[in-house]
Parts: C-alpha cells; sequence; structure tokens
C-alpha cells in the first residue's frame, strides 16, 4: 500500500473521476475540490487486502483503477466465497461504514489498484457540510444494498476459463462425490482449494468437502450445469445416475423400456458401477438375487442419523469394544449374517453370546463413528478405513467393508499409551536404532504382528529424549504422540493429504529431521524415501516382508531392471537397519514379538551394492545383528514361549531344530507325537 499526493495530473485524473460517478457527479464543482480535499489516492499491489472481514470500519473507497474482488469467509468452515469483481468508479465499504457495523466482506486487490480513501472524519464532514451529498448517497445505498443481496451468491466461472485441471486435484475427490453434490476441483496452490459449484453452497456439502480434505482451504465459484457437465465430461468423470437425483431412476426406466419390465443378467453392462447397478435396484429392475443384494446395498445412502438414533446405535457397540480392551482382544471381527469374534493371543474366537448380525447391521452400528470423509469413501469404493478413540480407554483402527453378505468391518485395538521398549521386550540393538541422525530404518512383518507397536516405542524413545521434529504420515493415525521434548505432527492419509507419495513430498518442506512413513505401498513412495533418507532425513517405514534378504530383494524388484543397479547402490547408502518381527504365543497367555535385525556395516552395503544379498545370512552372525532363530531360541530359553512355537514361527526349520535339540522332542512328545511325524515342517 502507498499513498500518494493529490496533485498535479493525479488531482485531474481524481476530479475526472469524481464527476463520473453515480455517488459524485451531483455536485458542483466546488463541491468536488471540497471532495478531493477530503480524500488520498492509495495504489494497492495485487492481493494486497483493502479491509478484512470482521474489521471496524474506518474508510470507504472509490475506484479509480483497476480491478478488485470482494470474499466472504467462513472461518468455521473453512472456506471463502468470490462474491463478485469491482472496477473503476465502484464503491466499498460506504455500508459497513454508514451503519457502524463490522465489516462483513474481505475486498482484495485484483491488479495494481488506484483507489481514493475517505476516512470516517471526511465521510462526516461530507455528510454535514456538501449539499445534495447525503441524499445522493441514501439513493446510491439504496441502489448498492440491492445488488448486494442478488450478488451474495459466488463469481460464475466460464467453461472456457476453467482450462486443464492437474489430475492430482481430480483425485482429491471420489467421482461419486463431485457428481452428487454436483462441484469440481480446479486449482490447488499452498493449501488453497479453488473449486466451483453449481449450486449455492450449504452448510452440508459445504462440510462433507471440508472434512474430506481437512486442512485445505476452499474459494468458491459457481458454474453453470451445462458448463459442469462439460468439465465432468473432458475428463471422463461425469455421471447422470448421480448429478440429478432423478437421472437413476430415468434412464434406468429407458434401460428397462427396451428389455422388459426387468433387466436379464445378459443386458447388464460388464463395466456397470456400483452405483449404476444400485439405481437399478432402486427402480426394480436388476433381475433375481442381484436385485434384492443391490436395493439392500443401497439402504444406507449418506445421511444425518438424529442424536437419539447416535446414542442407540453407540449403546450397541461401545460396551463390546470397551470389553475387547478388558479381555486384550487385538481384533474385533462383526460380519454379515454370522456371529461376532474376537482375537486373543492370536486366535480368532466366536463370541458365542453373541447373535448373528443382518445384512446391513454392521453399517448401522459403525456409522455413528463414522467421519463424513468416511462415510463418502464407503459409498464410492464399498471399503474405508478411519480411526475411534475410546477416552481413557483405548483407540479402534476400523476398516468397513461391503462382501458377498452385506457389509462386515474388522476393528483393531490401539492402546492409548506407548507400550516401552522394556515392556515390548525389544533387543538392545533395536533400541540403539533411535540414536541414528540419518538413514532409512524399516520395520517389517505380516499384518497383525505388532510393526506399528515397535515403530510407536522406537518414535517415543527419541520424543523423550530428543530436540527434533518428527512427522508421521498414517493410515489411518494410530498411536497418538504428544510432543515432548520433540515436536511432533501426525497427519493421516485421505483426511490430511492424498496418499503416502503426496504427504512424503509435503513433509520434505516442513522442516522434518524424522519421518515415519506408514506404509510402502509403490514404487514413487520407495523411491522418495530413499532420496528423503539420502538428503540427512531420518526415515522410518514398513513392509509386508519376513526377513532380512526379502526386504532388501523386495525394495530391489520394486524398480525397473534398467534402474535396478542404481537402487542398489543408493540403499547400500541409505539403509541403517531392517527389523523383521513375529508374534508368537506365549507360555501362559499373552504374545511376545521374536525379532530378526540387521544393521548395516560395510560388508553387508557390498553384498547389497553388488546383489550378492543370499550370502548376507552367514555375515549377520553376531556383528551386532539379530537372527530370528537366534532370538527365537532366547525365548525358549527363557520360558516365554515353547519349542512348538519356536518352530512354527522359524522360516530355517531345520536350522530351529537342531538348535532346540531335546526340547523339541519333549514338547512333542507332550503331544503323544515324535518328531518324524511333526506337522510344523
Amino acid at each position: 500500500m502507498k499513498e500518494h499526493a493529490i496533485q498535479g495530473e493525479l488531482r485531474e485524473w481524481a476530479k475526472n473521476a469524481l464527476k463520473q460517478s453515480p455517488l459524485f457527479s451531483s455536485l458542483h464543482i466546488g463541491d468536488i475540490e471540497i471532495v478531493l480535499s477530503y480524500s488520498k489516492v492509495v495504489e494497492y499491489t495485487p492481493q494486497e487486502e483493502l479491509f478484512r472481514e470482521g474489521e471496524t470500519p474506518t474508510a470507504f473507497y472509490m475506484l479509480l483503477s483497476g480491478e478488485a474482488s470482494v470474499w466472504m469467509n467462513r472461518p468455521e468452515l473453512n472456506y471463502q466465497i468470490e462474491l463478485h469483481q469491482l472496477s473503476s468508479l465502484d464503491l466499498a465499504g460506504d455500508i459497513s461504514l454508514m451503519t457502524g457495523k463490522p465489516r462483513f466482506v474481505t475486498v482484495v486487490a485484483a491488479s495494481r489498484l488506484y483507489v481514493l480513501q475517505f476516512d470516517f472524519n471526511a465521510f462526516d464532514l461530507m455528510m454535514t457540510k456538501l449539499h445534495g451529498f447525503a441524499l445522493q448517497f441514501s439513493r446510491n445505498l439504496g441502489e448498492r444494498l440491492a445488488r448486494v443481496m442478488q450478488d451474495l451468491s459466488p463469481s460464475l466461472m466460464d467453461v472456457a476459463d476453467v482450462g486443464q485441471i492437474p489430475a492430482d486435484v481430480l483425485q482429491l475427490f471420489p467421482t461419486a462425490m463431485l457428481n452428487r453434490h454436483r462441484f469440481v476441483p480446479v486449482f490447488l496452490k499452498d493449501n488453497m482449494l479453488k473449486l466451483c459449484m453449481v449450486d449455492l453452497p450449504d452448510h452440508h456439502q459445504l462440510g462433507a468437502i471440508r472434512e474430506f480434505r481437512q486442512g485445505l482451504r476452499l474459494q468458491v465459484y459457481r458454474i453453470s450445469p451445462h458448463d459442469f457437465e462439460i468439465v465432468l465430461k473432458k475428463h471422463g468423470l461425469f455421471d447422470p445416475s448421480l448429478s440429478s437425483s432423478s437421472g437413476s431412476l430415468e434412464q434406468s426406466g429407458a434401460l428397462a423400456s427396451v428389455v422388459g419390465r426387468s433387466l436379464s443378467s445378459d443386458a447388464l453392462p460388464a463395466h456397470a458401477s456400483q452405483t449404476q447397478l444400485a439405481g437399478l435396484a432402486m427402480a426394480g429392475l436388476l433381475p433375481g438375487d442381484r436385485q434384492g443384494k443391490m436395493a439392500m446395498a443401497n439402504r444406507f445412502e449418506v445421511r444425518e442419523l438424529t442424536p437419539e438414533q447416535k446414542r442407540e446405535r453407540l449403546g450397541k457397540i461401545l460396551p463390546l469394544m470397551k470389553e475387547m480392551a478388558k479381555r486384550n482382544a487385538s481384533d474385533l471381527h462383526l460380519s454379515a449374517n454370522q456371529k461376532m469374534r474376537w482375537r486373543i493371543d492370536g486366535d480368532l474366537l466366536e463370541i458365542t453370546e453373541s447373535k448373528e448380525l443382518g445384512r446391513n447391521e454392521v453399517f448401522e452400528l459403525l456409522e455413528p463413528m463414522m467421519p463424513e470423509r468416511s462415510r463418502l469413501e464407503f459409498e464410492d469404493k464399498s471399503h474405508t478405513d478411519f480411526s475411534y478413540t475410546l477416552e481413557g480407554i483405548a483407540r479402534y483402527r476400523v476398516n468397513i467393508y461391503r462382501e458377498d453378505n452385506g457389509v462386515s468391518a474388522a476393528l483393531r485395538q490401539i492402546p492409548i499409551g506407548i507400550p516401552s521398549a522394556k515392556e515390548l521386550r525389544l533387543p538392545q540393538i533395536i533400541r540403539n536404532m533411535a540414536n541414528f541422525q540419518q538413514g532409512l530404518v524399516l520395520v517389517t512383518g505380516p499384518t497383525g504382528s505388532g510393526k506399528s507397536t515397535t515403530l510407536a516405542s522406537i518414535l517415543n524413545s527419541i520424543n523423550e529424549k530428543n530436540k527434533k521434529h518428527i512427522i508421521t504420515l498414517e493410515d489411518p493415525i494410530e498411536f497418538v504422540h504428544r510432543s515432548q521434548k520433540c515436536l511432533v505432527h501426525q497427519r493421516e492419509i485421505g483426511t490430511h493429504v492424498g496418499g503416502f507419495d503426496e504427504a512424503l513430498r509435503a513433509a520434505l518442506r516442513e522442516d522434518p529431521d524424522i519421518i515415519l512413513v506408514g506404509e510402502m505401498r509403490d514404487l514413487e513412495t520407495m523411491a522418495l524415501a530413499i532420496e528423503t533418507a539420502h538428503t540427512g532425513h531420518l526415515v522410518f517405514g514398513t513392509l509386508h516382508t519376513n526377513n532380512v534378504i526379502s526386504t532388501i530383494d523386495r525394495i530391489i524388484d520394486m524398480f525397473p531392471a534398467e534402474q535396478q543397479s542404481q537402487v542398489r547402490s543408493s540403499l547400500s547408502d541409505t539403509l541403517k537397519g531392517v527389523i523383521c518381527q513375529s508374534l508368537c504365543k506365549k507360555m501362559g497367555g499373552g504374545r511376545v514379538a521374536a525379532f530378526e535385525v540387521l544393521t548395516m556395516n560395510s560388508a553387508i552395503a557390498n553384498m547389497v551394492r553388488s546383489g550378492k544379498t543370499h550370502q548376507m545370512a552367514s555375515s549377520m552372525i553376531g556383528k551386532g545383528n539379530l537372527l530370528l532363530n537366534s532370538h527365537l531360541e532366547e525365548l525358549v530359553k527363557t520360558n516365554l514361549i515353547d519349542a512348538r512355537e519356536a518352530l512354527y514361527r522359524s522360516v530355517d526349520k531345520e536350522d530351529m531344530r537342531g538348535r532346540l535339540g531335546p526340547r523339541l522332542q519333549a514338547a512333542l512328545r507332550k503331544l503323544g507325537r515324535t518328531s518324524g511325524g511333526d506337522t510344523m515342517g
């Protein structure tokens, strides 16, 4: 912002503008000179604010040249709507100055802007001293108020202004959500998302969008129904069955008129989507059993539950989740047409006193705890993940999905507290990894083997002792880390950011020291993780592999053959440790983890670089590493697990038999078997 003295050519320019202004044109030339003496010329650069919504008014403005945008902010919903554009001779800020009320819009320079500014004292003097000004101002104010009432809707964007939308922006929301709410995201920069909506935005729509992509600020424009259809068709996303409340039934009716009262299975398109089939089911046009299944599947559209419904449904599921914590059950399975089951000490046990659940009952039980984003994703993709917290008891990671019998779900219990390394019996070699300054550390094992718990314990150790910045990228967030000596930020995939690769790129701009990547699902995420570790960060990640050698081979095999030599070289420099783990049944109940651990040294790095990973097993004996069979043997000797469990969990069973010797024979004799009849391997 820069003030200019009103003199010379600038004075003549301002005077001519006043003469053309509807507000000042009726004034005598002498009065216009007085108006000039009350005003000042102010220059604004693009994106500078003339005033902000909520501020106390101190002046009003008349535009001399350039353009300004008028925005209405809704911070409670985290969005902005552009109401209209101002240009030469338009007024801004006069209504709030007249009423004395806080500004109800924000005005921002859209280009280099010159304005005449009149402060409150000047306004007061003009109202009392200038004959005819007050009357003309009142008339002008009435006309302006009428226009404002018409303009309290977003600016209309022409399809030509939309252009080619980046693929990553279109992928921010499910196709069904775009069609159902009739909006299209067009541009994303610096956490500000520009989107176009067919309908006037309401709290439900914007709330759903905000919930699905938390943390984004929204700039909302209008788009005509015709242009909306053109844009979505251009990108292959238009679904008429969703974009109109009657479209699904109308189209289904048209199909029915061709093939008769109902559609035969042969008449259904092979590529028919879940949503299209649901639309046919609603119209009663699917044949036989598919009609019943799809009609049932479509019964739970996203809708608002009453407080009474929420209380009733939560009253059925929450006591069961509390009982999970009491019994130390790791998982609860809710299945359509079956009784409930939970996993205790690794065994999946039927809850005999439970009843069989109905086809949609699982959805109805879990719906009150589902975030809006997850409800929309479930509707679009037939599965979704989310987390839920019972304060003071436990957190739960929930996956709900459609299957042949109806809707089912798996709930994983996550302790509220983070177990210490001592409680988890982590070997010292693993505890030492909390002292690494940079590089890549991988924790691997099958689903449910405790990878997240091990990582949480390591991160918590760092958090207690170091002054660093930790960023976790998870799907969903499991253990909650509070900042202690470290600053900790946790981002949830699908809620706070799109995917692991996108989150990892963004994390590099957030000044991290340590990054946890919940899952390295694809080549791009793995490549970014290796690169991030190579640039001086400490990166923790997980994979679903069973031993150290297969972990390294798996990473290299993710890349095209022509890149694998370079990947081996990079991995030999950046990989600092691999932890492979498996959960074993403890004697007397409970479970304990068995580990295989690699810490990189020069000899192993050379094997990785030269592609001789098959030679690593012999190099891992001693030298700061831990073999799985060695740890299993130790757990047997300390009476934490029995010999049969050690053999079952071992990968190299022949070596394990040799280590266990008499202990294994004794354990097998208890079952009335001999080692030759052993079924473990």
